[in-house]
């Protein structure tokens, strides 16, 4: 982990591009709605990991650099682009609702989900035997065929303009949107980089906000690049934040990194790890590219300074357990020991889920329910042959507890997809209702 102070800053000297067009431009597709900006850990956080239904905010450059080629050239009929996920499958979802073919080249070691979810879009996925940068080359290639174009998202021309701009142009809509619910002035914006262009938008668009870019240390390529002065390749041996994997900041956004970005934070791959638990412990399910500038904010002094995290997106690789934990929890509205004592004195069924060891070594809890994990499904659901009559209604609040109340949030989930729509369960498990004092009693 590193933290690098930018000694190339300056004041901006250019106004940035009015950003009404696009605006106006994204209310007008279709499933739009402001993404939420929540409180989490003393910042604000702007959740990124629903955005017109794809799991990252790169849908908004892609759909209005699409809308830009269309206008300069209406004879295209097939869009393609380089990306490590999430972009790629945005250029396709965008190039669905034009009715446009589309081909998307991944790097060789993007992950069969993101190659997955970009294919299901009805784009080709072609994976090329390289890394990024070989996919973006392989992406400017086929842009060249008569009647296709490439909509990518990085360029290391500097005058290079079209799509790579006009991705950065796509990103105010974020911004705005945070200008509005913040209900007040933000002092710091801490942003992923990558390739820079959501860094390069927020600079011009976040202000007067500082901003502070967050990358992997075995990816750092805007920090070497502001140490030398210029744009500058690095080796990128590999991260679990496969969407800031860059080896070289594009040359269209590198100006305004260079002159607006106050510094750069360097986090590892177990710290990335470490605030996606942090944020599944609050209820959301957010990638390791995303929950880098919560890590990041960790390694800052920012006392008494409004801080704004952009969370770029939500889970797009290999699912994990915490990942799995989060979005269980965000369909569940979980009860503290008293409140469980109070719905089941109402009337809703307390079932406890843990196993006969912990049961005998610790205790039940009187009147309590007792289901087997691996039956809990069949003895809830009526249409099972194994139902327990106990269970008469898919109306009737179940509250599951195990120890801790990890697995209880996953079984509770999985009763409210067979129907139970008052499933939830106990927040702490069994030892929260022991600490709490609520009766016990030993098997």
């Amino acid at each position: 982990m590193s933290v690098f102070e930018n000694p190339h800053r300056r004041a901006q000297s250019a106004a940035p591009p009015a950003a009404d067009e696009v605006l106006a431009f994204h209310r007008s597709l279709p499933g739009y709605e402001p993404t939420p900006l929540r409180e989490v850990g003393g910042a604000l956080l702007k959740d990124e990991s629903n955005r017109f239904g794809l799991p990252a905010f790169k849908i908004l450059g892609a759909s209005w650099a699409v809308e830009q080629t269309l206008r300069e050239r209406p004879d295209v009929h097939t869009l393609c682009a380089a990306s490590a996920g999430n972009h790629g499958r945005a250029v396709a979802r965008a190039a669905a609702w034009r009715g446009l073919r589309c081909t998307i080249f991944l790097p060789g070691g993007a992950l069969p989900a993101r190659a997955g979810a970009i294919a299901s879009e009805g784009a080709e996925v072609v994976r090329v035997d390289g890394p990024y940068e070989d996919a973006v080359a392989a992406a400017e290639r086929m842009g060249e065929e008569p009647g296709v174009a490439a909509v990518q998202d990085v360029s290391y021309d500097a005058d290079a303009g079209g799509p790579p701009a006009w991705v950065i142009e796509g990103y105010p809509t974020l911004f705005r949107e945070v200008a509005e619910q913040a209900g007040g002035p933000i002092d710091l914006v801490i942003v992923p980089v990558g390739v820079g262009s959501l860094c390069a938008a927020a600079v011009r668009y976040a202000a007067p906000a500082k901003v502070i870019g967050v990358e992997p240390v075995t990816a750092a390529c805007v920090t070497e690049s502001l140490r030398a002065g210029e744009p500058v390749d690095v080796p990128t041996p590999g991260t679990t934040m496969a969407g800031l994997d860059c080896a070289r900041p594009s040359a269209v956004a590198w100006p305004e990194l260079r002159d607006g970005l106050h510094g750069t934070v360097t986090v590892t791959d177990d710290q990335a790890a470490a605030a996606v638990r942090e944020l599944a412990s609050h209820g959301l399910a957010i990638g390791e590219s995303g929950a880098a500038a919560l890590a990041a904010l960790h390694e800052l002094d920012v006392a008494d300074q409004r801080v704004v995290l952009i969370a770029s997106e939500g889970p797009t690789g290999r699912m994990t357990i915490d990942g799995m934990l989060a979005q269980a929890r965000a369909h569940l509205h979980r009860v503290g020991p008293q409140e469980a004592s109070e719905a089941a004195a109402a009337g809703a069924l307390l079932i406890d889920i843990r196993s006969d060891h912990q049961r005998e070594a610790d205790g039940v809890v009187p009147g309590a329910i007792y289901f087997p994990r691996n039956v809990l499904e069949w003895r809830c659901d009526p249409a099972s042959e194994g139902h327990d009559p106990r269970v008469d209604s898919l109306d009737r609040p179940l509250i599951l507890m195990c120890n801790e109340g990890y697995a209880s949030s996953l079984a509770a989930l999985t009763l409210q997809e067979i129907g139970f729509a008052n499933a939830t369960d106990l927040d702490g498990g069994y030892q929260a209702w022991r600490a709490a004092g609520l009766p016990t009693e030993r098997l």
